[in-house]
C-alpha cells in the first residue's frame, strides 16, 4: 500500500488549526503515536517547533460509510503518505475548514517530471490544497489520471521480450517504463504515487473478446454505470459486445456521445439473431471505427452459423433429445457473408458451437482468407466441439479462435442442467479440446471469452482456474472432479493469461494499445491477490481482483487499495477565501485524488462547503509540505491530548 509522499518544509513558528463549523462531536480514533507525527496536523489547535508551511487538505468525505477500523489506517512508513480519519455529524448544511498556516505550496502526484510551483502576485509559492478521496469506494469517477509507480510484487507483462518485471511507471494514461526497481527508481519524483504490491501480482487488464454485458442488461433497464462497474470489479477492462441489434447500438452510441462509456467496448453488430433470422442491411450504413484510445469501437459483425441459445448446436452425433442440431449456413454462404462485410472493412466473428458448424466456418473462412495474414482478423467464436481430425486446421486457415475458460464439469457429470447440449460420453473428448488446439496450431491467435451472462460465473479468475484444472464447484457447494478425458485438455496458467490478455486484445484489434504491460501502451492493469503462476491449481479459484486500473485511473478498488479510488462528495456549493485559477475550491469535493484547491495567498485562508441537508463527515486526509527546505519539528506539542479537537458551531 502506498499514498502521497510529501516533502517537509519549514517556515516561521506558528499554529495550524482545523475548524468544523456546525454542531458536532468528534474524537481522534486512535492514539496519534500510531501515526507519522504530521498525520495529526489540523486535527487540533497545536503549537509546532517549526510551523506548518503547507496544509494539503486532501479528503473530505460525507455519507454513510462506517468509520474505518484501526487496521484500515496507514501505519508509520517514511515512503507512505499520511492518512487519518474522523467521524463527525454535521447538522448544519455549512461545513467550513479554516487553514492557518504559513504560505503554502501544493503537493502533486506524478512522475519525476513536475510542474513548476504556482505563484501569487507577491511571488510566493502557493497554495494550501484540498482534494477528496472516499474511504471505502469501489469505483472511481472520471478525471485526469494520476501518475504512479507499481513495485513490490511480480509484474507479469505478457511481453515476450521481458515476461516479468519488478516495477512499472504510469504517466497520464500511458505506461512509460517497465523494468527492475533499480532502473525505475530514478524516475520516481517528489509526489509520485508509489503503489506497493506487497507480493501481489500485477497483470494486464483482462480482455473479454465476446460477451453480452450491455445488450441484455440494458434491455432489462439496468444502469449502464452499474454494468460497467461490475465489469471492472472482476478485472475486465475491455470487452467485445457481441450480437448488438439496432436498438442496442443506438443506446451504446448515445452513451458514448454522452461520455458514459468507460470500459473499452468493441461492438459486433448482429447479422442475424440466435435463431438464424437475419436483421437486414442496416449494418452496411455504419462505418467501422478502431481509432486508438476511443472507448467505443465498431469492431465488426457477429454471424450465427448454428444454434445454441435458440435451436441446437450443429453436431455430427445425435443429441440426447434427438437430431443433430441446426446449421444455418453452408460454407459457400459463410464465404459470401464474410466477403460482403469484409468489403466494407468489417471484421466478422462467427458463432460456431457444434463440430459441423466449426467445420463449415473453417471452410468458408479459408476461402476468404486464402493464405493471407487475415488482415481483418476474422474470428471463430466458441469452437466448443472439434473432432480430432479438424484440430490442426486452424493454422492452415489463419482465423482467430475464441474459446471458453470456465469448464462445465458438473454438466458432464449430470449435476448441472444449464448445459443442455452435452455430448454423449464417447464424444466428450471432442468438447473444448484446448490442449490439442494450442499444440497443433502454434501460429494461431487464441482469445478468451466469458460469454457473460450466458455463463455468469465465467469471471477471469474462474476462467484461469477452469483452464488449468477443469474442476468446477457450484454455488450450492457441489464439487465436480474432471474425468481424465476432460483433464487432458487443460492448459497452463501462462497460456491462459496469454489468451486472456494479449490474445483477446488482438481479437479486438486493440493489441497495439492494451493486452500487455509495455512502455507506450495504455495503462490498463489489474492487481491479483497472489501470483497465479505459483498458486496451487485448486487455489486459483480463490484469487481476488484487488485493484483495476483503467486508462491510468483506479477504476475498482478492493479493501487493500481503497485509498486508490475516489468518489465525489454530494452536490454542494463551495467557496474559499482565495483560489488560484487552476485550483478552484470545487476541486476539494470533485472526487479526484489528484486535483486540489489552492489558495495561492498568505494565511490564514478558509474554504466553505455548503451541503444540501445533514451530512456526515467520515474522513479527512491531510498532508504537510514546508518551504524553504529544512528540519521540521513535531506538529503538535507536549500538551496535545487525545480529544483536543477544535469544533465550532455556526
Amino acid at each position: 500500500m502506498s499514498a502521497f509522499r510529501p516533502s517537509l518544509r519549514n517556515c516561521s513558528s506558528g499554529e495550524s488549526r482545523l475548524f468544523f463549523l456546525g454542531p458536532a462531536i468528534a474524537t481522534p480514533p486512535v492514539d496519534p503515536g500510531f501515526y507519522e507525527p504530521v498525520a495529526m496536523v489540523g486535527f487540533a489547535s497545536v503549537k509546532t517547533l517549526g510551523a506548518l508551511s503547507v496544509l494539503s487538505f486532501t479528503e473530505v468525505v460525507v455519507g454513510d460509510t462506517p468509520a474505518p477500523s484501526l487496521a484500515e489506517f496507514v501505519p508509520r512508513n517514511p515512503r507512505r503518505g499520511y492518512l487519518d480519519s474522523m467521524r463527525s455529524r454535521v447538522v448544519s448544511p455549512i461545513f467550513v475548514l479554516v487553514l492557518s498556516a504559513c504560505t503554502t505550496a501544493s503537493v502533486t502526484t506524478g512522475s519525476s517530471v513536475t510542474s513548476p510551483p504556482a505563484t501569487t502576485t507577491q511571488g510566493t509559492e502557493a497554495p494550501a490544497t484540498a482534494t477528496t478521496i472516499g474511504p471505502s469506494p469501489t469505483t472511481s469517477v472520471d478525471f485526469e489520471p494520476m501518475n504512479m509507480v507499481f513495485t513490490g510484487g511480480p509484474i507479469i507483462t505478457m511481453d515476450p521480450a521481458r515476461p516479468v518485471a519488478e516495477a512499472v511507471v504510469i504517466q497520464g494514461n500511458r505506461i512509460v517504463a517497465v523494468g527492475s526497481e533499480g532502473e525505475i527508481d530514478p524516475l520516481i519524483g517528489e509526489g509520485t504515487l508509489l503503489v506497493d504490491l506487497d507480493g501481489r501480482a500485477l497483470v494486464p487488464g483482462f480482455v473479454d473478446a465476446h460477451s453480452h454485458y450491455y445488450g441484455r442488461l440494458l434491455d432489462e433497464g439496468e444502469d449502464p454505470v452499474e454494468v460497467q462497474d461490475r465489469i471492472l470489479s472482476v478485472g475486465v477492462t475491455a470487452v467485445g459486445e457481441a450480437g448488438v441489434n439496432p436498438d442496442q447500438w443506438a443506446t451504446l452510441k448515445a452513451l458514448d456521445e454522452e461520455g458514459r462509456i468507460r470500459v473499452r467496448t468493441s461492438v459486433y453488430l448482429a447479422h442475424d439473431d440466435s435463431c438464424g433470422d437475419e436483421t437486414g442491411d442496416w449494418i452496411l450504413d455504419i462505418e467501422p471505427n478502431r481509432a486508438p484510445e476511443d472507448r467505443l469501437h465498431v469492431g465488426g459483425v457477429k454471424v450465427f452459423t448454428d444454434g445454441g441459445s435458440c435451436n441446437a448446436p450443429a453436431v455430427s452425433y445425435e443429441h440426447g433429445f434427438g437430431g443433430m442440431g441446426d446449421l444455418y449456413y453452408d460454407a459457400a454462404q459463410v464465404e459470401a457473408i464474410v466477403r460482403r462485410y469484409a468489403d466494407a472493412g468489417l471484421q466478422v466473428a462467427i458463432h460456431a458451437l457444434g463440430d459441423r458448424a466449426v467445420e463449415t466456418t473453417l471452410e468458408g473462412l479459408d476461402r476468404v482468407i486464402d493464405g493471407t495474414d487475415n488482415p481483418l482478423r476474422h474470428r471463430i467464436e466458441h469452437n466448443a466441439v472439434v473432432r480430432p481430425e479438424m484440430r490442426s486446421r486452424y493454422d492452415q486457415v489463419g482465423a482467430v479462435a475464441v474459446i471458453f475458460g470456465s469448464f462445465g464439469t458438473c454438466a458432464y457429470l449430470g449435476l448441472d442442467d444449464r448445459f443442455r447440449f452435452s455430448a454423449p460420453i464417447e464424444n466428450q473428448e471432442w468438447e473444448w479440446p484446448w490442449r490439442d488446439l494450442l499444440d497443433l496450431n502454434p501460429n494461431t491467435v487464441f482469445a478468451w471469452h466469458a460469454d457473460y451472462p450466458v455463463f455468469a460465473e465465467s469471471t477471469p479468475v474462474a476462467s484461469i482456474g477452469g483452464f488449468v484444472t477443469r474442476y468446477q464447484e457450484l454455488d450450492d457447494g457441489t464439487r465436480c472432479e474432471p474425468e481424465p478425458y476432460h483433464l487432458k485438455h487443460a492448459i497452463t496458467v501462462e497460456e491462459a493469461l496469454e489468451l486472456m490478455t494479449f490474445g483477446s486484445a488482438y481479437a479486438l484489434h486493440r493489441d497495439d494499445e492494451i493486452g500487455s504491460i509495455e512502455a507506450g501502451k495504455l495503462a490498463d492493469l489489474v492487481v491479483l491477490s497472489a501470483d497465479p503462476r505459483t498458486t496451487p491449481p485448486r487455489e486459483l479459484f480463490e484469487l481476488e481482483v484487488e485493484l483495476t486500473v483503467l486508462d491510468g485511473v483506479s477504476a475498482y478498488c478492493g479493501a487493500a487499495f481503497e485509498y486508490m479510488c475516489a468518489t465525489p462528495s454530494p452536490e454542494s456549493e463551495v467557496a474559499a477565501s482565495a483560489s488560484l485559477p487552476d485550483h478552484p475550491p470545487g476541486h476539494a469535493v470533485d472526487g479526484n485524488p489528484v486535483t486540489h484547491w489552492g489558495a495561492g495567498a498568505d494565511v490564514p485562508q478558509w474554504i466553505e462547503i455548503h451541503f444540501d441537508g445533514e451530512m456526515e463527515v467520515t474522513g479527512v486526509r491531510l498532508t504537510v509540505d514546508q518551504y524553504p527546505p529544512g528540519p521540521t519539528g513535531m506538529p503538535y506539542g507536549d500538551d496535545w491530548q487525545p480529544g483536543n479537537w477544535s469544533i465550532w458551531p455556526m
